[in-house]
């Protein structure tokens, strides 16, 4: 709950991509509540930090700012969950993962999902945790489903599913762009620091919608067929 203190929502600044001209952050997630739970889908690599740990934490200052406006003790962590896919050994995750996670304030441990790089799987757990809001890297490259799952979790997530944004570079032109400064920036990239990213860091997170039907229809192999 470090960045409780630290993150100001003037130290977020979010962009029409294609207009140039600033968004509010129900522009950015719509009728946004404290109640939402929200998946950052990724691998090990410091590839989602690096693309999608600036909108981490713009949603983590929308989650605080109501607690710290009551100017009352309070003890809470956003509803964010790490799905982190290509993991062999999901007993285990990388230091470099958790540490980094951790920095963004997705907490405790259970908000760090480990799994397999299966289709089926991810889609699966993203219904079994009723996650409403969905982070999805744009080069996501996961493997056939081993089991096809039930039709029944295909129109759960249909249902439960209402927004999907797509991040990190893309051939379509992005919709909101989010970038940092002050103390937000500061603890990106002291998270950066923590899971070893190198290179030269984006200007800013690119963010794309993608309807949900349009989302769950590029994997359909994931579901048995009705």
């Amino acid at each position: 709950m470090h960045s409780s203190t630290v993150l100001d929502v003037d130290d977020i600044h979010l962009t029409d991509a294609r207009t140039h001209r600033r968004c509010t952050s129900n522009e950015l997630c719509p009728d946004y509540t404290q109640r939402d739970r929200i998946a950052f889908v990724c691998d090990a690599s410091a590839h989602g930090p690096l693309h999608v740990g600036r909108t981490v934490l713009a949603l983590t200052a929308a989650f605080y700012a109501p607690l710290r406006a009551q100017d009352t003790p309070f003890f809470d962590y956003p509803q964010h969950f790490a799905l982190i896919t290509g993991i062999e050994d999901q007993t285990s995750l990388p230091e470099t993962v958790t540490r980094c996670w951790t920095h963004l304030d997705v907490w405790p441990a259970s908000q760090w999902i480990p799994l397999s790089s299966d289709r089926a799987e991810v889609l699966n757990t993203l219904c079994g945790l009723q996650i409403n809001r969905l982070f999805w890297p744009s080069d996501m490259s996961l493997s056939p489903p081993g089991q096809p799952l039930p039709t029944h979790i295909y129109k759960l997530l249909n249902t439960r599913l209402t927004q999907i944004l797509t991040y990190g570079p893309s051939e379509t032109q992005a919709d909101i762009e989010v970038a940092l400064s002050g103390g937000a920036n500061k603890l990106w990239e002291q998270a950066l620091a923590r899971c070893n990213a190198s290179g030269s860091y984006p200007k800013t997170d690119q963010l794309c919608s993608i309807e949900v039907e349009a989302f769950l229809q590029q994997h359909t192999d994931a579901f048995i067929a009705p």
